[in-house]
Parts: C-alpha cells; sequence; structure tokens
C-alpha cells in the first residue's frame, strides 16, 4: 500500500489541516486586525511622505518669499530716501489701504483674504518701522 494513503497518516494529515483551519476560524479577528494594522501602517506613512513633500514645498516657498520680502524692503528704504527728500511723512493710511486692497484682490476666498490682510498689515507695519529705522540711522536726514 503507498504509504501516502495508509489511513493513519491520511488521518494525521486531516487532523492537521482541520487544526490549522480551526485555528484560522477562531483567530479570524486577529488576522483581520493584523491586516488591517498592516494597511493602516502602509496608509501612515503615505501620509507622512505626503506631508514631507507639502513641508518641502512650503520650505521653498518660504525662500522664495524671504528674498522676495528683502527686495521689498530694498524698495522702502528707496522710497524712504525719497520721501526725505520731498518732504513726505513714512506714514501713509491711503496708500497703506491700498497695498492692502491689492492683495486681498488676489485672494480665492474670504478665509484667504482674511488671513492674508492680517499677515500684510504686519508686513506693511514693520516697513513702516524699517523705514523710520533705517533714515534714523542715515547722517543728514531727518525723520519725519
Amino acid at each position: 500500500m503507498d504509504d501516502a494513503l495508509h489511513p493513519r497518516k491520511l488521518l494525521a494529515r486531516t487532523r492537521l489541516i482541520l487544526s490549522i483551519l480551526s485555528y484560522l476560524i477562531n483567530n479570524a479577528s486577529l488576522l483581520t486586525s493584523v491586516i488591517m494594522m498592516s494597511d493602516s501602517t502602509m496608509n501612515n506613512r503615505a501620509h507622512w511622505q505626503e506631508l514631507d513633500e507639502w513641508r518641502k514645498k512650503i520650505d521653498t516657498l518660504d525662500q522664495q518669499l524671504s528674498s522676495l520680502l528683502c527686495e521689498r524692503l530694498h524698495c522702502a528704504q528707496n522710497i524712504s530716501s525719497l520721501k526725505s527728500r520731498i518732504g513726505e511723512q513714512v506714514l501713509q493710511p491711503e496708500r497703506e489701504k491700498e497695498v492692502l486692497n491689492n492683495v486681498m484682490n488676489h485672494a480665492d476666498s474670504p478665509l484667504k483674504a482674511h488671513a492674508l490682510e492680517k499677515i500684510y498689515q504686519c508686513i506693511i507695519e514693520e516697513t513702516r518701522l524699517f523705514q523710520h529705522e533705517w533714515k534714523n540711522s542715515q547722517p543728514g536726514i531727518t525723520a519725519s
């Protein structure tokens, strides 16, 4: 008789298969949890990668913004010098309103418009302070 078909070996194999099936059925929730955790871990990893990509984009934008803000301050310095020569005050509320309106017109939602308004109010205030400090540091220019 073929050894593989021996009744005792068939019975042992059948018991082994039944034990494995029983284990799998009894632990189906555990297996489901393991599978779900694996999916969750993979999704979480993908989310972290996406977060990292967005942060890199913000870092790039911050570099561009800081360069542009330095250029803006350079322009403000030249404006301050011209204002001194023509006897104008640094503070010009109408011009500041105009700048704010120009910026807010680029917003695509009220929430962004509000945020831009607050950001630019800070930029304008700091630029005004910069103009005063620059004027005070220049010999022969009187602050107004």
